[in-house]
């Protein structure tokens, strides 16, 4: 068996080959057979598709499984964060708790007036 012609030409009403011709169904019979023979290989390092006149076969490299807690800063309240644990690559928890960062105001001087300004401080 060899691998069909790619892309398949389209059958139009009074124009030949027909889906009737052998040549032309044996054509599409074909692919359609080649489809129902896709194999994923994991253990195949890297990533590829290949194929030939039986089969497509497509490796994907088996992807390692993360295990531990993901720190995310609160987006609205920085002196809070999301502790994120993930176990075997499924999230068991997730909390909030105070973050490492607090927010301190400073009162400046300036030609005699002052102005406040917000600093983010590691605490």
């Amino acid at each position: 068996m060899s691998w069909p012609q790619i892309p398949i030409d389209s059958v139009e009403k009074g124009y030949r080959p027909t889906l009737l011709e052998a040549d032309f169904a044996n054509q599409i019979i074909r692919a359609l057979n080649i489809l129902g023979n896709i194999q994923i290989d994991q253990t195949i390092p890297g990533g590829t598709v290949t194929y030939d006149d039986e089969k497509v076969l497509i490796s994907i490299q088996d992807l390692e499984v993360y295990t531990g807690t993901i720190r995310l800063l609160d987006a609205d309240d920085l002196t809070k964060q999301w502790s994120i644990s993930i176990e075997n690559g499924v999230v068991s928890s997730v909390l909030s708790e105070a973050s490492p960062y607090e927010l301190k105001t400073i009162e400046i001087c300036e030609s005699g007036s002052t102005a406040s300004y917000d600093f983010l401080i590691k605490t």
